[in-house]
């Protein structure tokens, strides 16, 4: 499942193409089991790999940390933290908590807490 996976991105960042929201619930299993990667809303073509932009988007468990800050960044290295994340919460068959992981992340970097 999970090399599936990984062979999806792989395809879309070879067409220059950055998902930004790979997460468990876009994941579709079909008859044949095979990983179909859904939910293209946030996705981006980009013109080479070497662009970076502003990530504000995607879903919280699964944004890089990077993506938290005022800069821009790699897009295909945020969808690789996404995939390392996506492959933690099917693993462990939960997704971290807000206090083992947001807050960390979110203290490391000093970034406040939007309510």
């Amino acid at each position: 499942m999970l090399r599936q996976l990984c062979q999806a991105i792989h395809y879309l960042h070879e067409k220059n193409t950055v998902h930004l929201d790979i997460k468990a619930n876009n994941i579709l299993i079909d008859d044949d089991d095979n990983i179909l990667l859904s939910d293209f809303g946030f996705s981006r073509v980009l013109p080479n790999k070497h662009v970076e932009i502003f990530v504000e988007l995607g879903t919280e468990y699964y944004r890089a940390p990077e993506t938290y800050s005022d800069e821009r960044v790699n897009p295909f290295k945020v969808d690789m933290y996404a995939f390392g994340m996506t492959c933690w919460t099917i693993v462990m068959k939960t997704r971290p908590s807000k206090v083992d992981f947001l807050d960390i992340i979110r203290t490391s970097l000093g970034v406040p807490y939007i309510y």
